[in-house]
């Protein structure tokens, strides 16, 4: 018999989550839009799940009944060091949390580009500011 090997703490995390929620990896992958090959991989740390992804299934077990465990998990790994995290830690820098919280900082950039002309949005020094000054309360 082939012995498993260990899986990093992302993946042990994501699998907690997955479990918790109840829902199978088919209907995860469904909700996420990505192959069920793709949920797969996250979970034998052969790829690196995007910020979006991981977010989403946060957002989702956290609003569901006793999942409180998983939830407290995802937590406490945000703050750890990537390298301690997860084989991919060369594409996070720092940590899961830092990882997540600049995908939303580009994210909410463009939005505002959607809205704001690029000419003011240039000019315009202080919404930069206070848009990162907004992101960074947000992920403390």
């Amino acid at each position: 018999m082939k012995e498993r090997s260990k899986v990093s703490l992302l993946a042990q995390t994501l699998r907690e989550l997955i479990k918790a929620s109840g829902i199978n990896q088919k209907d995860w992958a469904k909700i996420l839009s990505v192959s069920p090959a793709a949920i797969s991989q996250w979970l034998n740390d052969k790829t690196l799940p995007r910020p979006m992804h991981i977010w989403t299934m946060v957002s989702i077990v956290s609003g569901r009944k006793d999942t409180t465990s998983a939830i407290e998990h995802f937590y406490e790994m945000v703050e750890v060091p990537a390298k301690q995290v997860t084989p991919h830690y060369n594409k996070i820098k720092k940590s899961i949390g830092h990882y997540i919280a600049h995908y939303h900082f580009l994210w909410v950039h463009q939005e505002i580009r959607k809205i704001v002309s690029r000419k003011t949005f240039r000019e315009n020094v202080r919404i930069r500011l206070k848009i990162a000054d907004f992101l960074l309360d947000l992920s403390r």
